[in-house]
């Protein structure tokens, strides 16, 4: 995969583990990570870098993961952004993929499973315009 050809994948949790175990997963399949450790800082970074994809958190101590993809969703430059959240109040049966409100969102539950992450990223990365 060439660099320009490189998706890139804005990452945020507030556990360092979850950062270093999926940002490393996404780096060795080929992906440019960028990371946040809150809420602020995702929406911030989105704007900033403008990634191809999110994977959201959805409970931070700051802004619940929900809160950050509708300050998105209001955002001329961000609203596209497809989201994939990650959640670890649901198990493997709750997570679903699917528009809501017009906007492309998935749900993934932790502990993450590499080949659903992976296919999670290929279904929702190629929905960016």
């Amino acid at each position: 995969m060439e660099a320009q050809d490189k998706k890139k994948i804005l990452l945020v949790d507030d556990e360092e583990e979850v950062l270093d175990l999926l940002g490393n997963t996404l780096k060795r399949h080929g992906y440019e990570v960028v990371l946040a450790s809150c809420g602020a800082d995702a929406i911030e970074l989105a704007r900033q870098v403008m990634p191809d994809l999110i994977i959201l958190d959805m409970v931070m101590p700051d802004i619940y993961g929900a809160d950050v993809a509708k300050a998105l969703s209001k955002d001329f430059e961000t609203k596209d952004i497809p989201i994939v959240f990650l959640t670890g109040i649901a198990d493997s049966s709750d997570e679903s993929f699917g528009i809501k409100a017009g906007k492309h969102y998935g749900v993934l539950a932790k502990p993450v499973d590499e080949a659903k992450l992976l296919a999670a990223i290929k279904e929702f990365s190629r929905l960016r315009p």
